[in-house]
Order: structure tokens, then C-alpha cells, then sequence
């Protein structure tokens, strides 16, 4: 998940007026990490993987990536750990092993807050990416957006490749 934090030209978050260097990160994440999940997935044959999603909706549904839950397609399965400590059990809604795109529905016990999606950033703003890598839930980093409208081809089912397109490019590192 990326968050982006823009603030108008010409102030900050303090008021002042001048260039704008930086924005609040900690505003950033109190908004944006209760709509992170971390899903744990394991195969028929109990391998075991991680990985990250976002609430798209107040009804459950999460987005994650084709390859965080390939594993448990046939037999296997998926649990969604919410950042209030809440585990769920998560059922496949769809994926598209050619964007690298899935989306799994839970039933949450708590309200969610859903990822709320913004404008594209323009290259040079300062963006947080918020995941799981390792499994080590609630991970936050910044960087900026270095590049955008690029398309990338990363491993996907069968030893096919997925293509994701017009993707935003950041340094805002989240996996090792």
C-alpha cells in the first residue's frame, strides 16, 4: 500500500508560508494503517507465505497482489490479521494472475476503514509505503515518487510473468 501526503504550495502543515519540503508522517500512517492488513496464506501442502492488502470497502473486500495468495489457490488458505489484533478468515473473490491483482473478502467483528485513493503523485512528492515484508506487520517508510507510467513484468503463476501497468515508481523501499 502507498499512502501519498500532499500539502497546498506555498504553506505546511504548521501554516508558515514557503517551499514545501516535507509533511507529517505520523499524521499519514495514524490515517492510513488501520486500512493495512497483513494475510497469511498457506498452501494445500503447508507451505506457508505473507503478505499485504488494503480495505477497499466497509463490507470487507481487501485488494493484495495475485502472488501473496497464489499459494492457497486448490486447497489451501488465507487469514487477514488487522492491525487491531483481529484475525479472519478471508475467501478469494477474484484474481488476475496477469495484472498480479486479487481481492479476498473477510467479515470483520470491528468496523474497517477503508484505503481512501487519491490523485497520482507527481514525481519529486514524498509517499509512504505501508506493508508486511517478512511478515512483520505494520511496517511504514517513506520516499519519494521517482517515476510514473512504468510497466513492469514480475513473476507471476506457472512461471509466467504478470505485467503491471502504468505503475508508480518510488524509493520508499518495503521488502528486504
Amino acid at each position: 500500500a502507498i499512502g501519498v501526503a500532499t500539502t497546498k504550495a506555498g504553506s505546511s502543515p504548521s501554516g508558515a508560508t514557503g517551499s514545501v519540503t516535507s509533511c507529517a508522517a505520523t499524521e499519514v500512517a495514524a490515517k492510513t494503517m488501520p486500512s493495512v492488513v497483513t494475510l497469511f496464506v498457506k498452501s494445500k501442502s503447508g507451505k506457508a507465505s505473507n503478505g499485504s492488502g488494503e480495505f477497499l470497502d466497509t463490507d470487507g473486500h481487501v485488494l493484495t497482489n495475485n502472488h501473496v495468495i497464489s499459494s492457497a489457490i486448490g486447497g489451501g488458505t488465507v487469514t487477514v490479521l488487522r492491525p487491531n489484533g483481529e484475525e479472519l478468515p478471508a475467501t478469494l473473490v477474484g484474481r488476475d494472475p496477469k495484472t498480479d491483482l486479487a481481492v479476498v473478502k473477510v467479515s470483520p467483528r470491528e468496523p474497517v476503514r477503508p484505503v481512501q485513493f487519491g490523485a497520482v503523485p507527481p514525481i519529486g512528492a514524498q509517499v509512504f509505503a505501508i506493508g508486511a515484508p517478512l511478515g512483520l506487520a505494520e511496517t511504514f517508510t517513506s520516499g519519494v515518487v521517482s517515476g510514473l507510467g512504468r510497466s513492469v513484468r514480475v513473476p507471476s503463476d506457472n512461471d509466467t510473468t504478470a505485467l503491471l501497468v502504468s505503475a508508480i515508481q518510488t524509493d520508499a523501499s518495503i521488502n528486504p
